[in-house]
């Protein structure tokens, strides 16, 4: 049986494909650790272990599909920017 590995906690980014333009892709250009690649459907995918929700992708989105949560876990730094989310 394949195991699950337990998301750390922290800022992530989430990607509401209803929102998101196909042919925009500037979050994937705007985010500095690489954590965003095109997926074969054409949607952005986000690596949750490699996001850490610095923002850069959302400030980016001009059809603003893209939101950061605050995700509970190990991490115990504060969230940013006023968005929660518990998973």
């Amino acid at each position: 049986m394949e195991q699950v590995k337990p998301l750390k906690g922290g800022n992530k980014a989430v990607i509401n494909t209803e929102e998101c333009k196909l042919d925009c892709l500037k979050c994937k250009d705007a985010c500095r650790l690489k954590a965003i690649t095109q997926g074969e459907d054409g949607f952005p995918v986000i690596d949750v272990d490699e996001c850490f929700g610095c923002g850069d992708c959302e400030k980016v989105c001009p059809s603003e599909a893209i939101t950061i949560f605050w995700v509970e876990g190990t991490d115990t730094s504060p969230p940013h920017r006023g968005k929660f989310l518990v998973f």
